[in-house]
């Protein structure tokens, strides 16, 4: 069960939300992948201001261990932006008691559609210029609003996109349910709920008082 969080928020009015989370989701998975926590991974992440337009200028991260999200709240990265004073960052406090449970999904059928789409339209193009005809499929499916947020792999050293999005009835709230090693659940495996922040009565203003903290 997630017992404690903290917040960061992104200080600046015209920031790029998705690339600033993008940074904090590889900080956090690189503190994961040192506590060798990949496929075991109990620590969440979470988007309190999330909306249709944004992912929001918030990043939560949630932990049974408050002695472990200290040391998270303390990585080079989240220190060095502090300092400059681009992320204000909360004290770690106890979630609030019935609070309900969300997810943030990864859900990698979206790249896999969009990567396939981009093969179809490519073989049309080509078939079109053979002056032959073929029937244009229905390949497009439709999902609810997600975020794609830029992530780094230092192992592979490469980018890729991950492709984020909130659940807000999900089919279980088990506590012993766990998440990928970004912190995030998934369509089958990886079944980890986190607590709706954006329920918090007054939470807005508990925010701003935690800004130079």
């Amino acid at each position: 069960m997630l017992t404690h969080y903290f917040s960061i928020t992104y200080v600046p009015d015209d920031c790029d939300n998705e690339l600033l989370a993008g940074r904090c989701i590889a900080e956090f998975h690189k503190f994961i992948s040192s506590l060798r926590l990949i496929e075991n991974n109990s620590f969440a992440i979470g988007f309190p201001n999330w909306s249709e337009q944004s992912i929001g200028n918030e990043f939560a991260i949630f932990s049974d261990n408050s002695e472990l999200l200290s040391a998270i709240k303390y990585q080079p990265y989240f220190n060095l932006m502090k300092s400059e004073e681009l992320f204000s960052i909360t004290d770690i406090k106890p979630v609030p008691n019935n609070l309900p449970q969300i997810r943030f999904i990864r859900n990698q059928s979206i790249g896999k559609i969009f990567i396939g789409s981009k093969k179809r339209r490519i073989q049309r193009s080509i078939t079109r210029n053979n002056k032959e005809h073929t029937p244009i499929s229905n390949e497009d499916r439709e999902f609810d609003t997600f975020h794609k947020v830029s992530c780094s792999s230092k192992s592979k050293q490469q980018q890729f996109i991950l492709h984020i999005q909130k659940d807000i009835t999900p089919r279980t709230t088990d506590s012993n349910d766990s998440y990928n090693s970004y912190g995030l659940a998934t369509n089958s495996k990886h079944l980890g709920t986190v607590p709706d922040l954006s329920k918090i009565p007054f939470y807005c203003e508990d925010k701003l008082s935690n800004k130079d903290q």
